[in-house]
C-alpha cells in the first residue's frame, strides 16, 4: 500500500493523523474489497500510536455482511461501540465493554 490519496484535488497524507483513533473492519469472505486492504491502509497511519489503531476481521462475513445482519448486530457493532467508548475521554467506564468476549484470536480487537 502507498500513502497517495487525493481529496478535492489536494494530496492527503494519512500519516499525519495523530490523535483520532482508527479501527478497520473486514469480512473474511468479502468479494469486493479483499481482506487485508484495510489493515494495509491502517499501517499507513504512521503518525498514530498503536494504542489508537485496531482491526477486526469478521470470519464468514462478506462485503455487505460486515454492516448488516447477524454479524453486524452480534459481533461487529459491539466491538465498534467499545472502540469508540475506549477512545472517548468523556465516556464513563460503566458504559463501556458492550462486546462479548471473542474466542477466535483472529477476531480480537487488538492494536496492529
Amino acid at each position: 500500500a502507498s500513502n497517495s490519496f487525493t481529496v478535492k484535488g489536494k494530496k492527503v497524507d494519512i500519516g499525519k493523523i495523530t490523535t483520532v483513533a482508527v479501527k478497520t473492519v473486514e469480512g473474511s469472505k468479502d468479494d469486493i474489497s479483499a481482506p487485508g486492504q484495510c489493515i494495509a491502509a491502517l499501517n499507513l497511519c504512521t503518525g498514530l500510536p498503536d494504542n489508537k489503531k485496531a482491526s477486526h476481521v469478521e470470519e464468514g462475513a462478506g462485503h455487505y455482511g460486515i454492516f448488516a445482519g447477524k454479524s453486524w448486530r452480534n459481533n461487529i457493532r459491539p466491538l465498534v461501540l467499545d472502540f469508540i467508548d475506549d477512545n472517548e475521554e468523556d465516556t464513563p467506564a460503566a458504559h463501556r465493554k458492550r462486546g462479548k468476549p471473542v474466542s477466535d484470536p483472529a477476531n480480537m480487537n487488538v492494536a496492529v
